[in-house]
């Protein structure tokens, strides 16, 4: 794992100038059209019906995106993300077609807890973590910034506190 990227096949799909590469989770599958700054197409599915999940991203924006509003869903709180990274991204955020999937799975799942994220908010979250991940003296924000950026995004109360 060297996020985004993942080392091994995964069913999160990020295409950039032709190129497939393998993301870590639905999040890292978003964060590479941030990373790469160039248009990405990403494919999954849904992790309640299996439907398909196609999004183009363009200027950090949705193009396009089949089911119309896909969502992310992360069942980790934020201040767990990486005690175990592998378990967080791998198992723990992914795709749902829909909110009302979302919300079926969950019914069918009561103990998993989480939160969601549209993938305009992925893209905005993926900016201080991957927007400059490529330039040699890249360092990853504090916690302290991170805190205080998802808090500017919304994202408030103690599942989104690092």
């Amino acid at each position: 794992m060297a996020h985004p990227f993942s080392s091994i096949t995964s069913p999160f799909e990020a295409t950039v100038s032709n190129k497939k590469y393998f993301a870590n989770c639905a999040w890292d599958a978003i964060a590479f059209h941030v990373m790469l700054r160039k248009d990405t197409t990403v494919e999954s599915f849904c992790h309640h019906c299996a439907e398909k999940i196609k999004i183009q991203l363009s200027e950090n924006k949705i193009v396009s995106s089949k089911p119309k509003e896909p969502i992310i869903f992360i069942g980790v709180p934020a201040s767990k993300w990486w005690e175990n990274v592998v378990n967080t991204c791998s198992n723990n955020m992914i795709f749902f077609s829909s909110k009302r999937d979302q919300e079926e799975w969950q019914e069918k799942h009561p103990g998993q807890t989480g939160k969601t994220l549209s993938i305009d908010q992925a893209i905005k979250l993926s900016i201080p973590l991957y927007q400059d991940k490529m330039k040699l003296d890249y360092a990853r924000p504090t916690k302290d910034e991170l805190n205080s950026y998802m808090n500017s995004m919304g994202l408030k109360g103690d599942f989104w506190k690092l």
